[in-house]
């Protein structure tokens, strides 16, 4: 349970990207896989993923010729707290306050 706590308020105070989330928590790259799947499932994080293409080749950054290289698309994906993850994050704060 502290671990999920340890996530959402990762997420909640801006940390979104997986391998922030990941330094923010301590947790492995394994844990974080094993954790943020559960999370989006039970509805308390969402991911959002950000295509970018980009059409320049070589670190001299010169455009592409038409018949060369096509564009390289990135994504990247960032996590979110839904309403629900808020309230969830929210009720486990009291929950440890209360333990402390």
């Amino acid at each position: 349970m502290e671990v999920i706590r340890d996530i959402l308020l990762s997420i909640g105070s801006g940390v979104s990207k997986p391998t922030l989330i990941m330094y923010d928590t301590r947790l492995s790259w394994v844990g974080l896989k094993r954790y943020l799947p559960i999370l989006e499932k039970k509805g308390f994080v969402e991911c959002r993923v950000d295509t970018k293409s980009v059409q320049y080749a070589g670190s001299n950054s010169e455009p592409l010729r038409k018949l060369s290289q096509t564009p390289r698309t990135y994504t990247r994906r960032h996590y979110v707290l839904t309403p629900k993850g808020v309230e969830a994050r929210n009720l486990l704060n009291e929950l440890d306050w209360l333990f402390e």
